[in-house]
């Protein structure tokens, strides 16, 4: 969903808010290419606007550094938050 509302390539680096490591990504032509580490993993807060529309809460996603991050740092949000 991101990735097709961007409309241009990116070159971009995020910090894992757990562990701190740094992701790199690219997006080309509306595909990630380039993830690194390639386990990295996106968490997107998704808000229903209707029927069949969803939107996403920008300041809710982070990219982590790994699967086991995102469960972390789940745990230490409350459950209504992290929906």
């Amino acid at each position: 969903m991101l990735i097709n509302g961007l409309k241009t390539d990116l070159r971009a680096e995020a910090r894992c808010p757990v562990c701190g490591k740094i992701t790199l990504f690219h997006i080309d032509n509306r595909r990630i290419e380039d993830l690194a580490p390639g386990d990295s993993t996106l968490h997107v807060v998704e808000l229903e606007l209707g029927p069949e529309r969803l939107g996403i809460k920008c300041e809710s996603t982070h990219i982590f550094d790994k699967k086991d991050c995102l469960a972390k740092w789940l745990a230490t949000i409350p459950e209504s938050k992290a929906q």
